[in-house]
């Protein structure tokens, strides 16, 4: 998904897409060390279909205030991170309260889990995010259950 800083609308972007590819987890998977704060993520964002809006603020240290707006003015907000490994960046979105209120996209956040997505291009006028395959984690996980402090819920 490639989302653009207010009012520069140029790629497509399909939310739902996006959305389901998302991995949760009841914990992040880096530490302290591994977070970064980048002032390009700050502001206001938005596909170029309209259908929502994303407005990052600072929040407490390296985290941001992350507001999903949906296509029908409905907001929720969620506490954000970015954190780096080598040279690859990934955004933690984490809802800020627990429940059901909120949009359709707060919604999915029933549990405050953690959902992880690929920054592959952040500047000035483009974020471009992509969602991590699951079935390669689950297959990674799966053969090395010690790469990384996990719990299977359920089928998932």
């Amino acid at each position: 998904m490639k989302i653009h800083k207010s009012p520069l609308f140029v790629a497509v972007a399909i939310f739902s897409v996006l959305l389901g590819g998302c991995i949760p987890s009841l914990r992040p998977v880096y530490t302290e060390g591994d977070l970064v704060f980048e002032k390009a993520l700050l502001g206001a964002w938005q596909p170029s279909d309209g259908s929502s809006r994303w407005e990052f603020a600072p929040g407490v240290g390296k985290s941001y205030r992350f507001t999903f707006t949906d296509k029908d003015g409905v907001s929720s907000e969620f506490e954000a991170h970015l954190a780096r490994f080598d040279d690859l960046t990934y955004l933690d979105l984490q809802p800020t309260e627990k429940g059901i209120t909120g949009n359709a996209f707060y919604k999915a956040y029933t549990l405050r889990l953690h959902t992880f997505l690929r920054v592959d291009q952040l500047d000035d006028s483009h974020l471009q995010l992509s969602s991590l395959d699951g079935s390669w984690l689950s297959k990674q996980l799966a053969e090395h259950p010690q790469l990384l402090p996990h719990e299977k819920v359920g089928e998932g």
